[in-house]
């Protein structure tokens, strides 16, 4: 259980791949032991816990619905939480990056929920880019405004159909033989918002200044990542 006075984190993990299993794994490995002393819940979408299987393996593996109160209760047991703000918006504009002639990297800036509960609780939001999952599987069927819309009615982009090698949803290998690169930027501290204090404006400020962070960090490591000529795209939808 976490201690009321030690360190928190919302490790915020970007872009949406269709399958984002660096969510789950970044953290596992050796290098982010050497920075951070903390062992994050992972918070995934609820219609993960309405499929049994998917349900089974989400409960084997310790990961939680992204609510928000299961979102605090994990800063307050485990004092780190790790999460995809975008979202599963995101799923709906990654064919985007693999446009021939302008592939693009877009992230959803539309939820400020993680931004809040920072604020309320004084965690320290941690941007944290995974650099080639989005390209290991395609969605075989592109309608991106029938997969909007049906995202928006029922909480997932329909049709979805992860395809890699042989058509089937096997990873493919990366462009150049390049291995999926995580970066973790450094964690930006927020100060816990005092009684009284103007929520939407600490709110709006605080998420401009973080997805500023997430672009330079982008543009700090998108060369040595493979991503040349790959922009990214900052989408409020």
């Amino acid at each position: 259980a976490g201690g009321a006075g030690e360190e928190k984190y919302i490790f915020a993990y970007h872009p949406h791949a269709l399958y984002p299993l660096g969510l789950v794994t970044f953290h596992l490995l050796p290098h982010f032991a050497r920075y951070f002393s903390v062992r994050p819940v992972t918070l995934v979408a609820s219609v993960i816990f309405r499929l049994p299987f998917m349900r089974d393996l989400a409960c084997l593996g310790g990961l939680r619905e992204v609510t928000s109160t299961s979102f605090r209760r994990a800063l307050r047991e485990r004092n780190a939480v790790a999460l995809v703000p975008g979202g599963q918006a995101e799923i709906c504009v990654a064919p985007r990056a693999h446009s021939v002639t302008n592939p693009e990297i877009v992230l959803n800036t539309r939820h400020k929920g993680f931004i809040k509960i920072a604020l309320e609780s004084g965690a320290s939001i941690v941007p944290v880019l995974c650099f080639g999952e989005i390209y290991q599987l395609k969605n075989g069927i592109s309608l991106p405004r029938l997969q909007a819309w049906t995202y928006k009615q029922f909480g997932f982009p329909i049709p979805f159909l992860p395809v890699g090698r042989f058509g089937m949803p096997i990873p493919l290998a990366n462009e150049g033989g390049r291995p999926i690169t995580f970066v973790v930027g450094e964690p930006l501290k927020v100060p816990k918002l005092k009684d009284g204090a103007p929520v939407r404006e600490a709110v709006e400020a605080t998420h401009k200044l973080y997805y500023s962070k997430v672009a330079d960090l982008y543009e700090k490591h998108k060369e040595a990542a493979g991503y040349q000529g790959k922009r990214l795209v900052l989408e409020h939808k």
